[in-house]
């Protein structure tokens, strides 16, 4: 499902490229479709929600008017429908070699166009004393502060961003929007770090969307296969012949990115939690193709994709639905994510990122763990916006059984937890672990208000109307 946008206008960049112009709208008029490359994106500081993206199609620079931001980088094509109007559709990955899905770019994001990069400037901060000491003490430095361009920009390289209740005046390269999202990060006492973010989807468009959704899941569901699960299976794979010592080489790889080693201690879990979440492609910033971790997870996956053509019949159809049952995790950990997202008018949102960790034991297998991180931003009484973080693993544990944890956030520093455990041995033992578990946490600068560990399961999430009944059915 490609992602389509309707275009408001199209032109030349510079003058003497307008005969150019003429020549591919009349191209266009035919009815023929023009491929080109997305090379640079701003927002039109003289139209609310507009973005002027300059495309290259044939050699010739060309500028589009569009209702929301593209990524550098992006392939489109370009068509005129029935009634007259331009279409802009942002076209799939590419094909791997052996003609297989791209593994890097899943359904989702074609579906939603989520997972883009958002835009990046570098602001200066004014010389005069006040307002560095102001900025001081609102962006803290390396801080993400979330922020929005106010009107009324006083000069052409000044801009004024509101950031808690506070506005500030900062020196920009080129205009900016009124009314768009930003985050701030003040990176040295002269300079500050821009980020635009995504336009919010049109609520209008939700049920679309929800759609969309729906049917990645009902594709996906059937084929998916736990990252852990999977691993261990390509792992007894590449035990063997000369294919298969090749395959096994990728997968260490992967495993050395992507897995927790037996005993890790925390900053191994997580840089592997943070290796996961960069290749989901849900963040800002982990564009297609762009992302150092994303591009990791996608060369090994292309590289099995190769191996499988080498090998014989049987041990290539068994790679090759590895392959797809991995991608198709990846697509419904996506799609329930998005399901949950919400954007508020005054700036709140939620956010919900799922994710497997495979966890390496002694005995060599992997255990997977799934794990769902929930993000709520709000206003609080001083209009300021902050954030509670909630987080939720849940293990099969062949000796353990279940166990299920939750974990909650508030102001950085307030931490609550509770666990479940289905085996009364296993929560004899985890009770026994909580109060070294409250002292280590106390040590490390939290405020524990609660750790709490019963017998049972934990309760499960309520989900949206419309995705409740697959869920059910496959849980």
């Amino acid at each position: 499902m490609a992602l389509s946008l309707p275009i408001q206008s199209m032109q030349a960049v510079t003058a003497s490229e307008q005969g150019a112009a003429a020549d591919l709208r009349a191209q266009l008029n035919a009815g023929q479709t023009l491929n080109g490359t997305v090379r640079e994106v701003t927002a039109d500081p003289s139209r609310s929600s507009q973005f002027r993206v300059k495309v290259e199609m044939q050699n010739q620079l060309m500028e589009l008017i569009t209702s929301r931001p593209l990524s550098t980088g992006s392939q489109i094509s370009l068509n005129r429908g029935v009634d007259g109007g331009l279409q802009l559709t942002l076209n799939a990955a590419p094909q791997n070699r052996s003609g297989s899905e791209q593994p890097g770019r899943s359904p989702v994001s074609a579906a939603t166009g989520e997972g883009r990069a958002a835009a990046t400037l570098t602001l200066q901060i004014p010389g005069d004393k006040t307002r560095t000491a102001q900025l001081a003490q609102t962006l803290p430095l390396n801080q993400p502060q979330a922020g929005r361009v106010l009107p009324g920009q006083n000069a052409l390289s000044s801009v004024q961003i509101a950031v808690n209740g506070q506005t500030l005046e900062l020196n920009a390269p080129r205009p900016l929007q009124a009314g768009l999202a930003v985050t701030l990060t003040r990176t040295d006492p002269t300079q500050v770090q821009l980020q635009v973010q995504p336009a919010p989807i049109n609520p209008a468009s939700q049920p679309q969307l929800q759609e969309g959704l729906q049917q990645i899941l009902r594709d996906a569901l059937p084929q998916q296969l736990p990252m852990g699960e999977a691993l261990n299976q390509l792992r007894q794979l590449g035990n063997g012949s000369r294919q298969g010592d090749a395959v096994g080489q990728v997968v260490r790889s992967m495993l050395s990115l992507f897995s927790v080693p037996p005993r890790a201690d925390a900053s191994s879990t997580r840089q592997a939690v943070q290796n996961q979440l960069q290749a989901s492609g849900m963040l800002p910033g982990a564009t297609h193709g762009n992302s150092p971790t994303q591009a990791a997870l996608q060369e090994p996956l292309a590289r099995l994709a190769q191996l499988a053509e080498q090998l014989p019949t049987e041990g290539r159809e068994r790679l090759e639905s590895l392959l797809q049952g991995l991608r198709a995790r990846s697509a419904v950990n996506q799609s329930m994510s998005l399901q949950r997202w919400q954007d508020q008018p005054d700036g709140g949102i939620e956010r919900q990122y799922r994710l497997d960790l495979p966890i390496l034991l002694e005995d060599e297998r992997l255990e997977n763990t799934e794990i769902r991180i929930n993000q709520q931003r709000h206003r609080n009484a001083q209009d300021q916006l902050v954030s509670q973080w909630s987080i939720a693993l849940h293990f099969d544990m062949e000796a353990l059984g279940t166990i299920d944890a939750r974990i909650s956030l508030q102001q950085e520093w307030q931490l609550s937890a509770r666990f479940w455990a289905q085996q009364e041995e296993t929560l004899q033992q985890i009770r026994d672990q909580l109060p070294a578990l409250a002292a280590q946490l106390r040590s490390s600068g939290f405020q524990v208000e609660d750790l709490h560990a019963q017998q049972g399961s934990a309760p499960r999430e309520t989900q949206p109307p419309l995705n409740r009944r697959l869920v059910d059915l496959h849980t």
